[in-house]
């Protein structure tokens, strides 16, 4: 695959360009600060120069009028000082100060000092003429002289002086300001001429490059298509290949079954149990394989739930028996007193690490040689418990070059390993990606010829309220509390599972029917009624999705649906569950687990011939979660015999409104405390079909149908929750 190269071309000369209009904008800046400074200075000495101006002439004008008035008075022969004259010369003196402080900065300072003196010594001669003369014509005498004619002249002229020198400077900055702002208008000019070039530059090379990225987001988006498609072309692949193995597979163990239980002589068991082996082996292989491919794809998800560390060394012990015995090795597992023994966490998939692990050591220690599963605590934090498992052995070892690879994917030890051993080289790196899911950690020690030891940590929370298991659960006999006289429909098109099917229910003594294809079975559930019906997903004419859905939409029948697939892929499994069927069976068919599903949806029969009652409440499993506590479960038992029955009642009602939302939310609370009761409660299975209608179009009938199921058995659950409160009380 190319690698994609970006052009960093367009970007780089967007960046200078970008920077030198930074530096041209900060110049701009610059000198526009200047100028608005020049102008501010200029429109403050505009002001400045009209308020002179306007001082100066009222200067001019009181100069006038003192004089004027004086004449009147020595004229009228009245020697003296009337309040006008000295109101005016008051004013005088005023805007005389306020003309000093107004050049005092300027050129006209020099002016003003004189016409300072001026205007002081016409006060003093105005005041001489009224207030010192001796008469009239001394008066008139005084105001008639030369000087004082020559200084009224000289303030209106120096005045005028300091008009024009005040007016001068106002020009030149006026001037100056001009010079700058046409300066600022010419670059600003220019610089939105390079600012828009810059713009178009850039937008020319943005849009060149977002049309580049648009082309490689379509070939980035084709090839995630392409590669979605491959991916489920690939899932497809494996779900058939592995309907097609296990089919055949799931004859050839059953009948080694059916065969192993029948009377046989030393040489056919041994023909029987070799044929076992080799089928469980090829089964083992497939399981790797599509266990690799869960996990490549990210689809392998890690579940939590209760389990108990005695069961699961038991679980490997009783897996391996056969191979142990052959083989002539010794194996033992301890547990060290450190050790909680109830966790919780995937027991399932510590049981596929551990039968990993185990599987191999058997595979290459040779015959009398020793195996070993020890399990410690290596930590604990508040309840999080990292437990270690070291699975040791005595056989061939490790190559030191080999123990980096030895997790990587089709790894193992040299080719000859591969040829003597067999195996897909896939065990150890699913090891590994399974711890590593559960935030763990894996490491080897090996010596060639003594042995290897693969220790691995992982972190489980510790199960605080749950009750002590008892060992040896692994050996106890089958317990069949199903109907054995039930009417089961079997669609089945494999000639050789059919077969199986046949013999395996017989001796169960079940009424048995065949259907070879979706069609024969819409057919015979059409006229008959049945038990269970167990469907196989891959079938001509109409497939096992297809059944089920006219099952539950068409018939709108309720009957239990278990679905028989080789397809073990979660997504598989959950379009059983949303095509309406109750629960699925893996194909290898186990005996066990058939057993447990049909104990759960076929109820058992009494003398009378009538279904025996199903208990609704497990007390063993409300211990398991509130611990063998009487008050709490007590406690727990009237609270739900409290909201019980008025929660039914809302149910019921918003049924009758055909409220779908509020139907949804009180079968979901009532399917989690009722779970909470018994999981395997048979009220769990309207209330399950009931929440398929939460996204689509409800089917009322449907619905009505499973909240009358619920409805006929309130009573049961408040009589049994009575008596258990009764017996609790006791204690």
């Amino acid at each position: 695959m190319e690698r994609v190269k970006i052009n960093i071309r367009p970007l780089s000369f967007i960046l200078i360009l970008s920077l030198v209009l930074m530096v041209v904008l900060f110049f701009v800046q610059s000198r526009s600060d200047k100028s608005i400074r020049s102008m501010q200075k200029g429109n403050e000495l505009a002001v400045k120069t009209f308020q002179i101006n306007n001082a100066l002439q009222e200067i001019i004008n009181d100069i006038y009028f003192i004089e004027s008035e004086t004449r009147k008075q020595v004229t009228a022969g009245n020697l003296s000082f009337t309040k006008s004259i000295s109101d005016t010369i008051n004013n005088l003196s005023a805007l005389a100060k306020d003309v000093e402080k107004l050049t005092q900065d300027g050129k006209a300072a020099n002016s003003f000092n004189q016409l300072d003196k001026l205007i002081q010594q016409k006060i003093f001669i105005t005041e001489d003429i009224l207030k010192n003369s001796k008469d009239q014509n001394n008066a008139k005498e005084k105001l008639t002289n030369i000087s004082n004619k020559a200084l009224i002249d000289s303030i209106y002229i120096t005045s005028s002086d300091i008009q024009i020198a005040v007016e001068n400077e106002l020009q030149t900055t006026i001037l100056e300001n001009s010079t700058i702002s046409n300066q600022v208008l010419l670059i600003s000019r220019a610089l939105t001429l390079f600012a828009l070039l810059t713009i178009l530059i850039s937008a020319t090379l943005i849009i060149r490059h977002l049309v580049q990225n648009n082309k490689l987001i379509i070939a980035l988006g084709k090839a995630k298509e392409k590669a979605d498609i491959a991916g489920t072309i690939k899932e497809q692949f494996l779900a058939n290949m592995s309907h097609e193995i296990r089919t055949p597979l799931n004859s050839i163990i059953g009948f080694s079954n059916l065969a192993n239980k029948t009377e046989l002589n030393s040489v056919q068991s041994d023909y029987i149990r070799f044929i076992k082996s080799s089928s469980e082996n090829l089964l083992y292989i497939i399981n790797d394989i599509l266990d690799f491919s869960k996990l490549e794809a990210g689809k392998l998800l890690i579940s939590k739930a209760p389990f108990n560390l005695v069961e699961i060394c038991h679980f490997i012990e009783m897996l391996f028996q056969v191979q142990i015995t052959d083989k002539k090795v010794h194996f033992f597992y301890k547990i060290e007193d450190n050790t909680p023994l109830n966790l919780t966490g995937d027991d399932d998939r510590l049981k596929q690490i551990l039968t990993n692990l185990v599987s191999n050591a058997i595979k290459f220690t040779s015959i009398g040689g020793n195996i070993s599963l020890r399990i410690s605590m290596v930590q604990k934090e508040n309840e999080t418990a990292l437990i270690q498992f070291s699975v040791k052995d005595t056989g061939i070892g490790i190559p030191e070059e080999k123990l980096k690879t030895i997790f990587e994917r089709f790894e193992q030890a040299d080719s000859a390993t591969t040829r003597k051993y067999g195996g897909t080289g896939l065990g150890l790196s699913i090891v590994k990606q399974l711890i590593t899911l559960q935030n763990g950690k894996i490491e080897v020690k090996s010596t060639i010829n003594a042995g290897s030891e693969f220790i691995a940590t992982i972190p489980y929370s510790i199960n605080m309220l749950a009750t002590q298991v008892e060992s040896g659960k692994t050996n106890a006999a089958i317990d069949k509390k199903f109907n054995s006289s039930a009417n089961v429909l079997v669609a089945e098109d494999n000639t050789m599972n059919q077969l199986l099917l046949k013999y395996l229910f017989k001796n169960w003594g079940f009424n048995i029917t065949i259907a070879k294809d979706g069609k024969e079975t819409i057919n015979l559930i059409s006229d008959n009624e049945y038990d269970l019906v167990l469907l196989d997903i891959q079938m001509p004419i109409i497939d096992g999705y297809g059944v089920a859905k006219w099952i539950r939409e068409t018939k709108k029948s309720s009957v239990p649906i278990i679905a028989m697939t080789a397809h073990t892929m979660p997504a598989e499994i959950q379009k059983c569950k949303d095509a309406g069927m109750n629960d699925y069976l893996s194909k290898p068919l186990d005996e066990e687990k058939a057993v447990e599903l049909f104990n759960k949806y076929i109820p058992k029969l009494t003398i009378m011939g009538h279904p025996e009652k199903q208990p609704f409440v497990d007390l063993e499993n409300l211990k398991r979660i509130f611990g063998d506590e009487p008050a709490i479960i007590n406690e727990f038992l009237g609270q739900f015999s409290s909201h019980f029955p008025s929660e039914i009642n809302q149910l019921n009602i918003a049924l009758t409104s055909r409220r779908m939302e509020q139907v949804y939310t009180l079968s979901h609370n009532l399917k989690t405390t009722i779970t909470t009761l018994k999981p395997t409660s048979s009220l769990i299975n309207p209330l399950l079909i009931i929440e398929r209608y939460k996204n689509i179009e409800p089917d009322w009938d449907t619905i009505q149908l499973q909240i009358n199921t619920i409805n006929e058995s309130v009573a049961q659950v408040l009589e049994e929750i009575n008596k258990i409160k009764i017996d609790l009380a006791k204690k």
